[in-house]
């Protein structure tokens, strides 16, 4: 999983807002093919921060970023673009990007997401090596 952490600087949440909904659209048409999540934080961190994850199967995916970064600009329209990436300085204070891994021993996911992916969320343990059934002798017992 990638998590994009955007810090928006004070009084252009609405630009950003703004500026986020033009990204989805482009990559709607792009056909992108993954979902995302966003949350703007409301608490406990800075204020006007969103985080936004997006799921990846494997690392391997990363590769077509390059593609996907040539290929951005065209379903924006370039002066649009230009004019977003432009503005961005204006707007956020940072970014950041951070991967992460989903562990499912470390997880508690409702019985549907479990049920979805059952293969995933309820892994077949290894058994165990059984017990060594001699007890070895202390030296000098």
């Amino acid at each position: 999983m990638t998590m994009t952490t955007f810090r928006v600087k004070l009084g252009r949440t609405g630009d950003f807002m703004a500026g986020s909904k033009l990204f989805l659209a482009a990559y709607e048409k792009m056909n992108f093919p993954s979902a995302s999540l966003v949350y703007q934080v409301v608490g406990g961190a800075p204020g006007g921060m969103f985080l936004f994850f997006w799921p990846l199967e494997t690392l391997k995916s990363m590769d077509s970023m390059a593609d996907i970064e040539r290929d951005l600009p065209k379903a924006m329209g370039p002066e649009e673009y230009g004019r977003l990436m432009k503005g961005s300085g204006d707007v956020l204070s940072s970014t950041e990007g951070s991967f992460f891994r989903i562990s499912p021993q470390m997880s508690y996911v409702s019985k549907e997401t479990e049920e979805a992916d059952a293969a995933f969320w309820r892994p077949k343990m290894p058994a165990k090596p059984a017990a060594d059934a001699k007890v070895k002798e202390k030296p000098g017992a």
